[in-house]
């Protein structure tokens, strides 16, 4: 879990994690993905192509009034 914490609702901000599902639904072993893909702003709804090999997710990255557009494949 990260440590900032967001003004708006005194949450965390979130990051990605991987994990295994148990048969009965609930999460095992979850850590946070490894590599460069967490960041101090908010990871979230993350999908992956049919093959795979490409994970897309949303971050928000605004910050103090700015708005920075990362586009990576």
């Amino acid at each position: 879990m990260s440590t900032r914490i967001h003004k708006w609702n005194n949450q965390p901000f979130l990051d990605l994690y991987t994990g295994s599902i148990e048969d009965d639904g609930q999460v095992k072993s979850a850590s946070k993905l490894k590599g460069p893909v967490n960041t101090e702003f908010h990871e979230s709804t993350a999908t992956f192509s049919a093959d795979g090999t490409t994970m897309y997710f949303t971050r928000n990255n605004f910050t103090k009034n700015n708005i920075k557009v990362i586009l990576t494949h």
